[in-house]
């Protein structure tokens, strides 16, 4: 039951971490391609 727990906690974990990696890359990337369009 414990290891289930651990897995179940670092996947929330990770799966947190990878929307805010997403929402990083998402920003860069529309900076990109704004100056591209200037």
């Amino acid at each position: 039951v414990l290891q289930e727990n651990a897995t179940k906690e670092i996947l929330q974990a990770w799966g947190k971490a990878y929307q805010e990696i997403a929402d990083y890359y998402i920003q860069v990337e529309e900076k990109m391609y704004a100056l591209k369009t200037e």
